[in-house]
């Protein structure tokens, strides 16, 4: 597989905002925020690391818990992968953000670590992250980059490395210096073949059989220009015979033929130059151990060549010299084909694989007589890219996870140990991981506390609070005719009087904030302001309101009872009068526009730095001063008031 350009590889430096509470029996989705925002990994798995007493579970991301106790849980990133190969016994992946990894025998150093040291767990080589495509021959590898360069390592006895030598090995990727506009590459034993972006093939390394396809049989140490055509698509190295298909379709073969494996009908000893296998369009083609798997245009699969561990899976074990089908299915998209085994993917992201399978290769535990046809590998119906080795496979799902099963001598598994698997088993590397703990609790009651307020022309919401609340955000309404509080005297929260700093409140908005820990009732104790109704500005005469709309009701009434006495006595009683409210600049008068004679009238006064209040009654009545009381409430006695009242800021 060829993958597009892949974005800066961005490392994870943390997962925060992770739980750290539970409630037993109680499921709790397990989530996180990865950092930065921009990591190139962000999928988290959870995993219980200690469940202590709690009995604790997690089935995806969410965890469950049987009894109360701590449990420690990880949140582990890992690298996906986007494409693997295989060679004899080693493997390289590279991840969805262009890394490479490499794991398994490395005898002559195919991994590309600067040794020869086997390994058992993938490891990164280098630090490059522009890696698109690999390759592995059976001892060597073959690595693309985004700039169309060609890297190659490990064994070159024969040049198959294309590096103008054959010391071997090759421990480090070393650049193959011809050209830089590498499309594809593909490793049999002992020799690489190769596409660049003119659709020319090109070839070197071991050439007994003519497997280079160069018209000789002369062994090459530096890339081989492969006839003259310039529309080749695909490529596939076998033991000793290579496949390739060209834009149209067409199907050629060259190379070692001993079995039949070249599909033309005949065991022709040899071919050294590409030679078309019948007249039928085909999608893809790979050549294995003396035999070959490939897939029609119409998603049919065929095989051909040796077939001692029922490898071409149509049902027997003898050698085909000519493409015979594999079962009737046509929904075919990938085929791999290894030395003993076979592995397929179809449309549906199934796997299917037959041959060999003493090892565990096919993924459904261990069996001594081949598998002549095709069984399912798993379950699973997310596979997305499988390479074959030579008596394993390791295969990537959509989620980018990798799996591995079969053979697992040397470590090629990836699994860290050295025991065979006969079913998919995780392959998995860590980017990042971080442990926490979780209080696994009893679920708590929940208790609900009344907020209450003192001056019933006031109200408040929520009117209750639960227990432990912290802050409590409350808002203060007022009764219509009435200002909210300009101060709050006091907040009770149980039987604790609080400190004025341990809340704030705003008269603006009415929003009370409560910076305690709720455990009671809370009151609260202040007073509604009297509001004005009127739209005077500073220096403006009040016009008040008609006194009819106040009278009418006992109009009507004296009129019922025929009483001109009543109205009489009424009136001399009480009688409404205008009010006049001259402001200063800040401050504002709250109180009635209307007085009443044989009343006190009270008023507030709000915004006032400095300055004296005066009052005065009548057009030419004396000015009076005025002083509140402590609640800041100015009070004229009742029976001063007779006439037009006038109140001012001085």
């Amino acid at each position: 597989m060829v993958l597009s350009s892949s974005p800066a590889y961005v490392p994870v430096t943390d997962i925060t905002g992770l739980p750290t509470n539970a409630i037993i029996e109680s499921p709790l989705t397990l989530t996180g925020t990865v950092e930065p925002i921009n990591a190139s990994y962000q999928n988290i798995k959870w995993d219980v690391v200690n469940a202590g007493t709690t009995g604790a579970s997690i089935s995806g991301n969410i965890l469950t818990t049987s009894a109360a106790g701590t449990a420690t849980v990880s949140a582990t990133i890992e690298v996906e992968f986007a494409t693997v190969s295989i060679g004899y016994s080693h493997t390289v992946a590279i991840s969805t953000t262009g890394t490479l990894w490499t794991w398994g025998y490395n005898l002559f150093g195919q991994l590309g670590l600067g040794d020869t040291t086997n390994r058992g767990s993938p490891e990164q080589v280098g630090t490059k992250d522009n890696w698109v495509s690999v390759a592995c021959g059976d001892y060597h590898t073959m690595a693309i980059n985004e700039d169309g360069e060609l890297w190659v390592w490990g064994q070159n006895i024969n040049g198959q490395l294309g590096l103008g030598h054959t010391t071997s090995p090759v421990t480090t990727p070393t650049k193959v210096a011809v050209a830089s506009d590498w499309v594809s590459a593909a490793g049999g034993e002992h020799y690489t073949m190769a596409i660049n972006e003119d659709g020319e093939l090109w070839a070197w390394g071991y050439n007994l059989y003519g497997q280079l396809g160069d018209g000789t049989y002369t062994q090459r140490d530096t890339p081989a220009r492969v006839g003259a055509a310039t529309d080749w698509v695909q490529v596939s190295c076998g033991m000793n015979h290579t496949m390739a298909i060209n834009e149209d379709g067409e199907l050629f073969a060259w190379g070692g033929n001993a079995y039949g494996q070249q599909g033309r009908g005949t065991t022709t000893f040899s071919v050294a130059s590409p030679t078309k296998v019948g007249t039928d369009t085909w999608e893809y083609v790979s050549a294995g151990g003396y035999y070959t798997m490939a897939i029609k245009d119409d998603g049919t699969l065929w095989a051909w060549g040796q077939n001692t561990t029922g490898k071409l899976g149509d049902g027997t074990t003898t050698q085909s010299n000519s493409p015979v089908q594999v079962e009737t299915a046509n929904d075919w998209v990938y085929v791999a084909a290894g030395d003993f085994h076979t592995v397929a993917m179809n449309a549906d992201g199934e796997l299917w694989a037959w041959g060999r399978n003493n090892e565990g290769q096919l993924g459904l535990g261990y069996t001594s007589v081949p598998i002549t046809t095709p069984v399912r590998a798993g379950s699973a119906t997310d596979w997305t890219d499988v390479s074959i080795g030579g008596y394993y496979i390791v295969a990537i799902n959509e989620d980018g996870e990798l799996w591995s099963w079969g053979d697992n001598t040397y470590g090629r598994l990836g699994l860290g140990d050295t025991t065979n698997r006969s079913s998919p088993t995780r392959v998995v590397v860590v980017e990042f991981t971080k442990t926490f703990d979780i209080a696994v609790t009893e679920a708590v009651l929940e208790i609900w506390y009344d907020v209450l307020i003192t001056d019933g022309n006031l109200s408040v919401s929520p009117d209750r609070v639960s227990h432990g609340t912290d802050p409590a955000i409350i808002t203060i309404a007022a009764a219509p005719g009435y200002g909210l509080p300009t101060g709050i005297r006091s907040v009770t929260v149980g039987v604790t009087v609080l400190d004025a700093s341990d809340y704030d409140y705003d008269p603006l908005t009415g929003m009370l904030i409560i910076n305690v820990f709720i455990d009671g009732i809370v009151e609260i104790d202040a007073d509604a302001v009297l509001e004005t109704t009127s739209s005077v500005t500073a220096g403006e005469e009040s016009k008040g309101t008609s006194w009819f709309w106040y009278l009418l009701p006992m109009l009507i009434l004296l009129l019922m009872l025929g009483a001109g006495y009543w109205w009489w006595i009424a009136a001399a009683w009480r009688r409404t009068v205008n009010v006049t409210k001259i402001y200063g600049e800040e401050a504002m008068i709250h109180g009635s526009d209307r007085a009443y004679t044989h009343s006190e009238y009270k008023f507030t006064i709000s915004g006032l730095s400095s300055g004296i209040v005066m009052y005065q009654v009548g057009k030419e009545g004396e000015w009076n001063f005025i002083e509140p009381d402590a609640e800041g409430v100015h009070t004229i006695p009742e029976g001063v008031v007779t006439d037009h009242l006038t109140i001012e800021l001085k």
